[in-house]
């Protein structure tokens, strides 16, 4: 369940550092040193089976090899140094090379309306038919007797009464076959506007989607499918795949926003804080990550800080940067190893992106683009990062990683075959750095996140869906940290001590245009590594590697280990997104409703209840301590807490602030240290991600701050485009 957890505590790097150098990707520098007793977990909550938890870890000894086990080389399969920047190297990196949008097929399918707009392909109202009934004769101009004679009448066809009802029944005809095309092409003539009464459904409401991916009868047209995926990542994409915005009808309110002052850290930035009088320095926190939205140009990933805290101090107000630095680009995608492993492909456009949603670190983002790439970047306190490319004519629509950060699902539109599918991607954290870190690359097995390895197992092809757009991922792992420094698993007489592992999941996935959801047992993927880890012979995973053969197995060289799709839930409203937790699975739809269903079987899933949502819910994500799923809504412009974990679910509080004008998603986070705040940052698809504060913040002091179910606003960071993701984690100094 989502509960990040603190980065282990590091010296800054030399300072000042180069002009070029951005800190968002800075390595952990200082060596742990003493042990946690084990049974305790490092989480934001600050509990661990009812009783405190230790702060981050921070003072281990340093455990790793010498040389440290970095990202095994790919092409050889054998392990290689990791490689990290000097901070004194002033040469400038390359620059980054981005394709141009011209380069982009362009999307010639249907777009959807806008609230503004009169109902899909409406024509004006026809003015009425001309009466078929003859007109009055006119009278006879008076003729004198030196007149000739009238010429003869004309015939009945040229008569002027004759006219007008052949012209009538004509325009009646055209009018006719008007109506008939307009139906027929999926029309009204009823106005589509805000005048709609309230009972109308929501699924009406907000135009059909299907219509651009669908034909008449149901199925996906390949010429439409081809198209959209082309659009992925643009507004084009954002605007199918999210629905259309709320008007901002009804009441909304304007949360307080307190006066913000700034604190200098000695490192030359102004970190904003809101509560607090900045007499103290020390105990340094922050929540940062990646920010994804639709841009002009480049990939559209800026890395932000959303909260911080020392001692004295505890800030809410969004800021381009990480820890050391305010520069918004994420470099990492453009310049180190996470630029090494992509080489000169093409990023494209940002899809979608994902941290894990366990009890223990997420120190990297998995993040999808439109050109295939998969690549991962953290926060300042775990640099470097890894990749896969997927195979050409494979567009990633959505992301999702296990709790212990094992494996990563892509869902994946084959343009070429017209399929559906998920992708499978092993994931290994950068040995030696956390003191949750294996000492050596363990790929498919519990970490902290700080991914140096991934690779690309396979993929499991979907029997229901062509176009899937959300996926959702969970295990009988928590993902919580252990110390594993002394963990090589080459010792038999050693392993034994680390196996509790994930044994059984599963993954759901959606198709909001198709109406099914499909469901994914991961038990042979998770039994599988789990028998060869601590099992099998040791010498069979040694030198992990690209190569089909080498170690992990693909599904091709392995079958055993891949996932097996369970079954499919055939709906009637259109989902829009999914989340997963223990056995259960969360679908919500468009209608507002979100389905909770029973996974404790994957191929017999049944429902388990329902609930009323404000609004459809474009994305779900979890609060920090997983007892709340917290669901946007695009077309209510709201953010709604959900307690789930509870026998009788329900809407435990909505924010709807005038402030919030195009909601996409929003994440719940933790800052918890010596002082620790709770607030929620929204990607918001007019321009802003927002910052408001909730709940309770307290000091180092004692001092408290408490806002009920109230909300506070921080601030807002405006990017160079248009947000719709978001996800950080926390990233603690002392």
């Amino acid at each position: 369940m989502p509960d990040q957890t603190p980065e282990q505590d590091e010296q800054p790097p030399q300072w000042p550092p180069p002009q070029w150098h951005n800190e968002p990707t800075a390595r952990p520098q200082t060596p742990y040193g003493e042990t946690h007793p084990p049974h305790l977990s490092t989480t934001d909550q600050g509990l661990a089976d009812g009783v405190p938890s230790p702060r981050s870890p921070h003072d281990f000894t340093d455990h790793s090899p010498a040389p440290p086990y970095g990202t095994a080389d790919q092409s050889t399969g054998t392990p290689a140094q990791q490689a990290f920047p000097a901070y004194d190297d002033t040469a400038p990196p390359p620059a980054p090379q981005f394709r141009s949008p011209s380069e982009d097929h362009g999307f010639h399918g249907f777009v959807p309306r806008q609230t503004s707009e009169p109902a899909a392909y409406a024509a004006p109202a026809p003015a009425a038919a001309p009466s078929p009934t003859p007109a009055e004769p006119e009278p006879e101009p008076a003729t004198t007797p030196e007149e000739p004679e009238a010429a003869p009448a004309p015939p009945l066809t040229h008569g002027r009464g004759v006219r007008m009802t052949i012209y009538g029944i004509g325009g009646a005809i055209a009018i006719a076959l008007i109506v008939a095309i307009v139906i027929m092409a999926g029309g009204s003539f009823v106005p589509d506007d805000d005048s709609a009464p309230e009972e109308t459904p929501q699924e009406e409401v907000q135009g059909d989607a299907e219509d651009q991916l669908l034909t008449a009868a149901g199925d996906v047209d390949p010429a439409k499918y081809t198209q959209l995926a082309q659009t992925a990542g643009t507004r084009e994409w954002v605007d199918w795949r999210y629905g259309r915005t709320g008007n901002g009808d009804g009441e909304r309110s304007t949360a307080d926003q307190p006066e913000t002052s700034s604190l200098d850290l000695g490192d030359g930035i102004d970190h904003p804080y809101q509560l607090g009088d900045g007499s103290l320095t020390t105990g340094q926190q922050n929540q940062q990550g990646q920010l994804g939205f639709v841009a002009d140009g480049g990939p559209g990933v800026d890395h932000v800080t959303t909260a911080e805290a020392t001692d004295s101090t505890i800030g809410y107000t969004p800021r381009p940067g990480g820890r050391y630095s305010t520069d918004s680009p994420e470099l990492e995608l453009t310049q180190r190893s996470t630029a090494d492993c992509l080489g000169d492909h093409d990023l494209g456009s940002v899809v979608a992106m994902a941290r894990s949603a366990g009890s223990g670190t997420a120190a990297h983002a998995v993040i999808a683009f439109s050109s295939g790439a998969i690549a991962t970047t953290g926060i300042s306190g775990a640099q470097g990062g890894s990749c896969v490319i997927l195979p050409e004519a494979h567009t990633p629509t959505a992301v999702a990683i296990t709790p212990g950060n094992e494996f990563a699902f892509v869902t994946v539109w084959d343009t070429e075959n017209i399929r559906g599918k998920v992708a499978v991607i092993a994931l290994a954290d950068t040995a030696g750095t956390y003191a949750a870190s294996w000492p050596k690359s363990y790929p498919g097995l519990p970490n902290p996140g700080h991914f140096g390895f991934a690779k690309l197992l396979g993929f499991v092809e979907l029997a229901e869906m062509k176009a899937p757009t959300s996926v959702a991922v969970a295990t009988d792992h928590s993902g919580a940290d252990v110390d594993r420094r002394g963990a090589d698993l080459g010792d038999v007489n050693v392993r034994g001590n680390y196996a509790d592992v994930a044994g059984s999941g599963f993954a759901v996935v959606s198709s909001g245009p198709e109406r099914v959801v499909e469901w994914i047992d991961l038990t042979p993927l998770l039994t599988g590594f789990a028998a060869a880890y601590f099992e099998g012979e040791p010498g069979v995973y040694a030198s992990p590697g690209a190569a089909a053969d080498a170690w992990p197995p693909t599904f091709e060289t392995n079958a055993d280990v891949a996932p097996v799709l369970a079954g499919a839930t055939m709906t009637d409203a259109h989902p829009m997104s999914v989340a997963a937790s223990g056995t259960t699975g969360y679908v919500g739809f468009r209608d507002g409703t979100l389905a909770i269903y029973d996974v404790s079987d994957p191929a017999s899933v049944g429902k388990a209840d329902d609930v009323d949502l404000p609004g459809a819910a474009t994305c779900l994500t979890w609060s920090p301590d997983g007892k709340q799923l917290v669901a946007t809504s695009r077309a209510s412009q709201s953010i709604s807490w959900i307690s789930v974990g509870s026998d009788e679910p329900a809407v435990d509080k909505v924010l709807n602030d005038s402030r919030i004008i195009d909601p996409i998603c929003a994440q719940d986070t933790l800052t918890s240290g010596s002082s620790s705040v709770r607030n929620v940052v929204i990607a918001d698809f007019s321009g802003s991600l927002h910052s408001f504060r909730h709940g309770n913040a307290t000091l180092a002091g004692g001092e408290s701050y408490d806002l009920g179910k109230g909300f506070e606003y921080g601030g807002a960071y405006e990017p160079d485009g248009l947000p719709f993701l978001v996800s950080v984690t926390s990233d603690n100094v002392a």
